[in-house]
């Protein structure tokens, strides 16, 4: 009898530590998996816009990088065809449809697609309604405009295909009539164009030097012959 009693201790003694293991071993476990996070996107946590090292990036509810054209809060934007980046200032952009790229102008410090007259370096640029940057004539406002290839809008005396236009130097509206500069008389016809040769302007003539247009005054000889203008340019013999 005393065996068995001393038997059945010795066992009760041997599981406890071994049960107290088992049940140390499972809390660990538990507390191990509790603390592991769910697989879960961390971009999935993000929708809409982003900043991550410097950069800004738009995020769809699935939590997907969008990429290209994206409309937001009633402003156009564009994010890098592959890595999602939000673009700013001039970027150029491949038409879908034609393959020809196109310039494009997003604010700075919004990214915002700006449209109308843009200021960039100490030049003036247009972009249409779309946004496209314009080149070459440009009606705006009622008065005419003209940006070179690189869509830099003229100022002053500026020669268009073998023919000389003058552009305001403030504005780059493009002026007519008589147009006063380095202290010679230039004239403009209604289409902008430089006037030279002889000129018949409010009853009077006047004569245009036929090489650099200015305005004769004095003796001069023209086809062989000589004429006189007074100190405004008038012809009076």
């Amino acid at each position: 009898m005393k065996k068995k009693i001393i038997t059945c201790l010795l066992s009760t003694t041997l599981l406890i530590p071994a049960v107290a293991h088992a049940e140390e071993t499972k809390a660990t476990q538990n507390t191990a998996n509790a603390s592991k996070p769910t697989n879960v996107s961390i971009a999935s946590q993000k929708p809409g816009w982003v900043q991550e090292r410097g950069y800004w990036y738009y995020y769809d509810k699935n939590g997907n990088r969008v990429t290209g054209w994206l409309n937001s809060g009633g402003k156009w934007y564009y994010l890098y065809d592959y890595s999602g980046i939000m673009q700013t200032g001039w970027t150029a952009i491949k038409d879908k449809n034609t393959g020809v790229k196109k310039w494009y102008y997003f604010d700075k410090n919004t990214g915002a697609l700006q449209t109308g007259w843009i200021k960039e370096n100490n030049h003036w640029y247009y972009s249409d309604n779309s946004g496209v940057q314009q080149t070459g004539w440009l009606n705006n406002g009622g008065k005419w405009y003209y940006l070179d290839s690189f869509g830099i809008m003229e100022t002053g005396r500026v020669s268009i295909n073998n023919v000389y236009y003058y552009f305001d130097k403030n504005s780059g509206a493009m002026q007519t009539g008589w147009i006063q500069e380095y202290g010679s008389w230039y004239y403009y016809n209604n289409n902008g164009a430089q006037h030279k040769g002889w000129l018949y302007l409010g009853g009077s003539w006047y004569y245009l030097d036929s090489y650099s247009g200015y305005m004769r005054t004095g003796w001069a000889l023209i086809d062989n012959k000589w004429y006189q203008f007074n100190n405004n340019g008038v012809w009076i013999g």
